[in-house]
């Protein structure tokens, strides 16, 4: 394993090789910091001033992962049997551990499991009651800080808040919460308040019907706040099946019927719209079938491209985003076959289609392009202009403005990250060459469309 050398506001890497030297291409001359990373070692940073030939020898301290000792801590409730024990050095080496589940062995009731390793998280539950463990809320470990297990199950992504105040209006409460994560952590966050809990045994089956509710940010991206009681309203849904129109849909881009395809797709946009029952991964599964079948009929488009669409749809929080990716698709499929049906050469056609699904290859050009088609790299930059009225290299730049753009208003990627995933592999020549395209910096195309998206949810009216 490398150590990692970031330049993080260039948005530069590289990883040193078993020599341990690492060379960073393309660096601008000036100041910028350097960071160094690597597990089991002490994070490194420095100030440094880029000159010609510039190099640096640096070497890096190894920290120490030995436990000192583990504390094991827990509240005692109303019963009076839960417990707070401490492991102390001499029991760990006493018991020789080689794994954390080993050490967790001393815990009073729990329970034994094959042996395992430090490599990935491990999670421990004490007096479970049934074989699947699912009903102990277990311990939460911290090793150096890192979160090693957690409690009730929740992931890493989510957080649960207990309160004991009865009479507080908890809208104000969950909206003030929400207002201050959004702001203080710049990202999408979603709340689900639950009733009144009397009992804590119902503690559990309270927990389970708020994520029940948070599924609804599926389906209602727009809406971060869902309390118990409130229900949405549901509209009558498609009388069609999706085997019906799913299979519309695939003789629609058999025949390349184009009007009966898009009246198809908007189709099935709608039933998944208003209809509400089916899980977020089946709605995934049906749309992706839609793109696979798209992409498969487009030149250009090999497996990797395909899998990395397809993985991208999956990764999708609501249907919107879904939806957004296959009508992209769609709308490059309509285009090509409609270059098809307007007399466009086919080798016009095939080199577009290649810019469509390759656009953050940097080496893109009329070299690349022409040896694809058979042509010398000035004629194919002749027909090129003549067949669409711009220069190749004014498309290829179009595509990735446009595509940088998409970025910055669907996702959270930092900017560096857009850059690179565009074929830029200087993030200040990037940022230089958005600025001269729209007119705007990057940051500000963000801060826009972030801005447009507040305003919409303080004007949302309250359900």
């Amino acid at each position: 394993m490398g150590v990692a050398c970031i330049l993080k506001e260039l948005g530069i890497y590289a990883v040193t090789d078993i020599n341990g030297v690492a060379v960073l291409q393309q660096v601008p001359l000036g100041k910028t910091e350097l960071e160094l990373q690597i597990l089991g070692y002490e994070n490194y940073k420095k100030g440094i001033n880029v000159e010609v030939n510039y190099s640096l020898e640096i070497r890096m301290i190894e920290t120490s992962l030995a436990l000192d000792e583990v504390n094991v801590v827990a509240t005692k409730n109303e019963a009076g049997q839960a417990t707070s024990s401490k492991i102390g050095r001499q029991a760990i080496d006493h018991l020789q551990a080689t794994s954390l589940a080993d050490l967790m062995q001393l815990l009073p009731g729990q329970l034994l499991k094959q042996n395992s390793d430090m490599t990935s998280p491990e999670q421990f539950y004490l007096r479970t009651l049934n074989s699947d463990k699912n009903n102990a809320f277990g311990v939460s470990i911290m090793v150096d800080g890192i979160p090693m297990s957690n409690d009730v199950n929740l992931n890493s992504n989510e957080s649960i808040f207990l309160f004991a105040e009865k009479y507080t209006d908890y809208h104000v409460v969950v909206e003030k919460m929400y207002r201050f994560f959004a702001h203080q952590f710049d990202s999408e966050c979603y709340f689900a308040v639950s009733k009144e809990i009397e009992d804590r045994k119902n503690l559990a089956e309270e927990f389970k019907a708020l994520e029940g509710m948070l599924e609804e940010q599926f389906y209602q991206p727009h809406q971060h706040l869902f309390f118990h009681g409130e229900k949405q309203e549901e509209k009558k849904a498609d009388p069609a099946e999706d085997s019906e129109i799913m299979e519309q849909i695939t003789n629609d881009i058999q025949y390349k019927d184009l009007p009966h395809l898009r009246q198809d797709f908007q189709k099935l946009e709608d039933k998944y719209r208003v209809n509400k029952q089916f899980s977020d991964m089946y709605v995934k599964f049906v749309f992706s079938g839609i793109l696979k079948e798209l992409l498969d009929q487009m030149d250009g488009m090999d497996e990797k491209m395909l899998s990395k669409r397809v993985d991208r749809l999956y990764r999708c929080k609501n249907l919107k985003d879904v939806i957004a990716i296959v009508d992209e698709a769609l709308q490059e499929y309509e285009h090509c076959i409609q270059e098809q049906e307007d007399g466009f050469r086919s080798e016009i056609t095939k080199v577009k289609s290649y810019i469509y699904h390759h656009y953050q290859e940097r080496n893109l050009g009329a070299e690349t392009l022409s040896a694809m088609v058979f042509l010398s790299p000035g004629y194919l930059s002749a027909v090129f202009k003549e067949e669409t009225g711009v220069t190749m290299n004014r498309f290829i730049r179009e595509v990735r403005m446009e595509k940088a753009k998409e970025l910055l208003e669907t996702t959270n990627m930092k900017i560096s990250g857009i850059a690179k995933e565009v074929g830029f592999s200087n993030n200040s020549y990037f940022c230089r060459s958005f600025r001269e395209f729209f007119g705007d910096t990057p940051e500000a195309c963000r801060k826009g469309t972030e801005a447009d998206e507040k305003t919409n949810t303080e004007a949302a009216p309250s359900i």
